[in-house]
């Protein structure tokens, strides 16, 4: 199985690997169990007194493996053993690494110094004078370094040095070695000029050396040398196929040269010309059936490339499909809701008999919660498509709090709850988040906790310094609280969590945790069951620049008839009557105000020239031309470019708003209207107009309550 794995040392990208990390776990472990099986027959073969298990291989005769060589042997393999192991195994496996390094370093310092320190027959007695031994029971001295250099590497299994790992240098040092010392057992090669050939490596212990370098370096798989030689890329293949033939075929073909000049076959020119058009021929071949290999390869690769990229496309279009899809939505239910709420809303101001008035207040509190899940709805679909943005900046978190505060008060009223939010420690921090959408999370997170705690209960908002440069808000409650395997899951779309389940809309916990990873931030909940919950907001702090003020008020002014003599003619471009009966009837509420209709662009371009208005409110989504066409012809109009202009539309997304106002619309309400707002906007834009226009006083001023107080006409 392929499993993914980190950069490669010096490549710089990942690469995949054609084997996993547990498999190669495996093999290591195989070798070290390989290495002490080695060394039990061994020992066991000094024990008994039998030549051949001292060797293990029957055919060798010349050199047997010595009693200290055999115990490094099982040392080593006992270390690479316990370093697969989790940390517990770790401490003895160093033990015994520096066991194998004490035990090789001592033999050098003997060859060294010509000493004798007595560990070479601590166990059994060799005689003098066997073959290829330099002192009774002596291991060698390339087989001491070994011992040494294994050990080191046992030691610093996992550790790095720059971009090397010093395990595999050490095992691939061990290898080269042991590989050398094999080429010579098999070459008969006893002696080479100017070096003393009187003490040499076993045969076995050769083979035991190479499949523990072997085991060692797959015991660090991150290692740049393991991952080159398992990568499932070209450079993987060539190693794989070209590293064995590079080490197998030169030890064959000259064994064969060898045995055909020794029993006198041909001569040493005619074996040197065989051996050189052999390993011609089989390297050719190799070659060859690499790079059809490495052609298959790169042709799945343009194959996955092509597959990749036409993948991306069809991504982007089911993008930009569903972008669409949800503007469309956005529009096709905010209008119809536009009509439920704004008359609704009307229907409370009117003079009505107590069951009357509480039907019009439930029918706009159901049209409220219904946009209240369309907005979720979207604004989770905007995240899942990524096209949701947030536009953070340092925000003062005391005038948002005190916003909040007005805005879920009432609810906390109606049910019984005592809502405390701490203002005051509010004040001295500045944030860096969207300003909307942190009052959306605080909302979603206060409703949340009101609507699922006691009869009597309690919610809390305050600050406490998180970790760094961020600031913790935490929202708690003395709730029923939230069981441990629900945490969770009550972040996920469209999941309600306990017996108030069916209050919710099972989107607002999700939303107000994406909202706040998109602010960088991030959103957790700390809660046992019977002791209520904590959710704790986490954003990052504003380090330099000045808060941004409160926004244009979005709270309505008061709108009383309009002083006598004052006069207001606005012009409403909209397609939809039941939007333009709606305008109609809030506009005949405001005394002075005279409202002009036209359905089409065309139509409401050729309005305002033959009589230009004072206030112009602008549909977006028009048969003939588009509202941002007709803001434009409008603007472009000498008559009508100080045209205050107003957008009415049920495109509520952040950037279509930005985009229009810097276009020079003076105003942009999405529907469904808030006729309090509507109203507010009308006398606003009515008097930045000025006397000349239609003689509308400035605004009064806001209401005490926070809310509109509309007068019926």
């Amino acid at each position: 199985m392929a499993t993914p794995a980190p950069p490669a040392d010096g490549d710089g990208a990942a690469a995949e690997l054609v084997v996993s990390r547990r498999a190669l776990r495996r093999v290591s472990i195989g070798t070290a169990w390989f290495a002490l099986a080695v060394a039990a027959v061994v020992l066991l073969g000094w024990i008994l007194g039998d030549e051949t298990l001292k060797r293990i291989v029957p055919f060798h005769r010349e050199v047997s493996m010595k009693t200290n060589t055999a115990v490094a042997l099982g040392l080593t393999g006992w270390s690479l053993w316990l370093s697969q192991l989790e940390k517990p195994g770790r401490a003895g496996a160093r033990i015994c690494a520096a066991a194998v390094m004490a035990i090789g370093a001592a033999t050098l310092v003997e060859y060294t110094l010509g000493v004798n320190l007595g560990i070479d027959q601590l166990l059994f007695h060799e005689p003098f004078g066997v073959v290829h031994t330099s002192s009774p029971n002596r291991m060698a001295a390339n087989t001491a370094f070994c011992f040494v250099a294994l050990g080191l590497a046992l030691v610093l299994v996992g550790r790095r040095a720059g971009k090397w790992c010093p395990t595999s240098v050490l095992a691939l040092i061990v290898a080269a070695i042991a590989g050398l010392a094999l080429i010579g057992i098999g070459m008969g090669v006893t002696a080479i000029p100017g070096v003393s050939q009187q003490a040499r490596m076993a045969l076995m212990t050769a083979i035991t050396f190479v499949v523990l370098a072997v085991g060692c370096g797959c015991a660090s798989p991150d290692s740049a040398s393991v991952r080159r030689f398992f990568s499932a890329g070209s450079g993987g293949l060539t190693v794989r196929r070209l590293l064995p033939v590079a080490f197998v075929l030169p030890v064959a073909l000259g064994s064969v040269r060898l045995a055909g000049e020794q029993a006198g076959v041909f001569g040493a020119e005619v074996g040197t010309w065989l051996l050189i058009v052999a390993m011609i021929i089989c390297i050719g071949g190799v070659v060859w059936q690499l790079s059809g290999s490495i052609e298959r390869g790169d042709r799945e690769l343009r194959q996955a490339e092509h597959d990749l990229r036409r993948a991306v496309a069809e991504a982007e279009r089911a993008s930009d499909a569903k972008s669409q899809f949800l503007s469309a939505m956005s529009h096709e239910l905010r209008t119809p809701l536009n009509a439920i709420l704004g008359f609704g809303q009307l229907l409370e101001f009117d003079e009505l008999d107590a069951e009357q008035h509480e039907s019009a207040h439930h029918i706009v509190e159901a049209g409220r919660h219904l946009l209240g899940l369309v907005n979720e709805v979207l604004d989770i679909a905007r995240i899942e498509s990524g096209k949701l943005t947030v536009s953070v900046e340092p925000v003062a978190l005391g005038p948002v709090l005190e916003e909040v505060g007005a805005l879920i008060g009432p609810l906390g009223r109606e049910r019984g709850i005592t809502v405390e939010i701490d203002r005051g420690a509010g004040e001295p921090w500045r944030l860096l988040a969207d300003r909307q959408r942190l009052q959306q999370i605080f909302i979603n997170l206060l409703s949340n906790a009101i609507k699922y705690n006691h009869a009597g209960g309690w919610v809390r908002l305050y600050c406490e310094p998180g970790a760094g440069e961020t600031l913790a808000i935490v929202v708690a409650d003395g709730g029923p609280g939230i069981d441990s395997s629900d945490q969770d899951r009550m972040f996920e779309p469209f999941e309600r969590i306990g017996e108030h389940a069916a209050e919710g809309t099972g989107l607002g916990l999700a939303l107000a945790r994406h909202l706040a990873e998109l602010m960088a931030g991030s959103l957790a909940v700390d809660s046992q069951p019977g002791a209520g919950a904590r959710f704790i907001l986490t954003l990052p702090l504003s380090v330099s620049g000045p808060a941004d003020l409160p926004p244009r008020s979005s709270v309505a002014v008061a709108i009383g008839p309009m002083p006598a003599g004052a006069s207001g003619d606005v012009l409403y471009v909209e397609d939809n009557p039941a939007n333009i009966a709606l305008v109609e009837s809030v506009c005949a509420r405001v005394p002075g105000l005279r409202l002009r209709t036209a359905a089409t662009g065309r139509g409401g371009l050729d309005a305002a020239r033959s009589r230009p208005p004072d206030l112009i409110l602008l549909d977006l989504h028009l048969p003939d031309l588009g509202g941002e066409d007709v803001l434009e012809a409008l603007r472009s109009r000498p008559d009508t470019a100080g045209t205050p202009v107003l957008i009415l539309t049920a495109d509520a997304t952040f950037g279509e708003q930005a985009r229009l106002l810097a276009a020079g619309a003076d105003g942009y309400l999405t529907k469904p209207l808030d006729v309090h707002e509507l109203q507010a906007e009308i006398l606003r834009l009515l008097a930045a107009s000025g006397p000349e226009s239609g003689s509308v006083p400035g605004p009064p001023a806001p209401a005490p309550s926070g809310r509109a107080a509309v007068i019926p006409a």
